[in-house]
């Protein structure tokens, strides 16, 4: 079997570098109610992109459980491995290529969670164990006794804020907090408590999962006829701006628009990175600048009178 993904699976609405993958091989299980699809990429596939992938495959196969395992060739095979909390890669024999599972178990040993997934409004004392899931607002992390990291997490889900606290190894914490700092969106468990510190409910977690954004967390633009926006600031405009120009036409590519123009304040340093988001998505950038103009100097004195009343030049 030598498709690609978008040609095999041509219903498939998700998008990214998945689709140009190769299918090597395809099990479908049905005693255990399972499938698994074996694929080869060029170039590194995100987690978010292989879970809900497997979230189709689900769907379309009407299984309980999706796996799929990402074969790299050999150009990036000198590459250091990668891992995922607790979840190493599979390795190969020295020289020959790597199969990477991507987990998106962050921490604990299990990625079942059997407590109902609540808004973080409705917490209180009257429930000992919790599980809640949103967007990580900010993060910080300290070192305590016995070689553990304390790391605080405030998460937000649309209806309120709550600290998570999570005890880590030290030789563990760092990967988990990367991972932690850059998942969209977390699903987590553990026991809710009073914090006398801080005055205010708290949980200490003992399972983090990584979960992708669904469709109700994505603005969309439901629009017949796209607008084309003309006036946008990327992180190069100090200050003003804080996506970057890749994110940006990104978004807007998935909008609809067909073009989208990138003023930056007195800058060009985001075109590179526009030039290269916009090759791999249909859309064109227009490339322009908030300058800063002055007045014209004809006219003007060209210097100024010096103490002795003389004109500097």
């Amino acid at each position: 079997m030598s498709n690609t993904v978008r040609e095999a699976f041509k219903d498939c609405k998700e998008q990214g570098d998945i689709l140009d993958s190769l299918i090597i091989n395809v099990n479908l299980y049905k005693k255990s109610n399972k499938i698994e699809v074996d694929l080869e990429a060029d170039k590194q596939i995100s987690f978010e992109e292989i879970y809900l992938f497997e979230d189709y495959l689900k769907r379309k196969f009407g299984v309980a459980e999706a796996v799929v395992h990402i074969r790299y060739n050999d150009s990036r095979a000198k590459e250091p491995p990668v891992t995922y909390g607790d979840s190493p890669l599979v390795k190969g024999a020295k020289g020959k290529e790597e199969i990477q599972i991507y987990k998106p178990l962050i921490l604990g040993r299990t990625e079942k969670i059997k407590d109902r997934i609540m808004p973080i409004s409705e917490l209180s004392l009257d429930y000992s164990k919790v599980a809640v899931e949103g967007k990580v607002v900010s993060i910080e992390s300290r070192e305590i006794k016995n070689n553990k990291v304390l790391a605080a997490f405030n998460m937000y889900d649309g209806t309120s804020t709550v600290t998570c606290k999570a005890f880590l190894d030290k030789e563990k914490a760092k990967r988990i907090l990367e991972r932690i700092n850059e998942s969209k969106k977390l699903r987590i468990a553990g026991n809710l408590q009073y914090d006398n510190y801080s005055k205010d409910l708290s949980i200490i977690t003992n399972i983090i999962i990584e979960i992708p954004e669904t469709d109700k967390d994505v603005r969309k633009d439901l629009s017949n006829e796209k607008r084309v926006e003309l006036h946008v600031h990327t992180q190069m405009s100090q200050l003003d701006g804080v996506s970057s120009a890749a994110s940006i036409i990104k978004r807007a590519a998935s909008w609809g628009m067909k073009a989208i123009a990138i003023t930056d304040h007195g800058s060009c340093q985001a075109f590179p990175e526009a030039n290269k988001a916009a090759n791999d998505l249909d859309i064109k950038v227009i490339y322009g600048v908030e300058a800063y103009i002055v007045p014209d100097c004809k006219g003007r004195r060209r210097g100024r009178p010096n103490r002795k009343g003389k004109e500097s030049r």
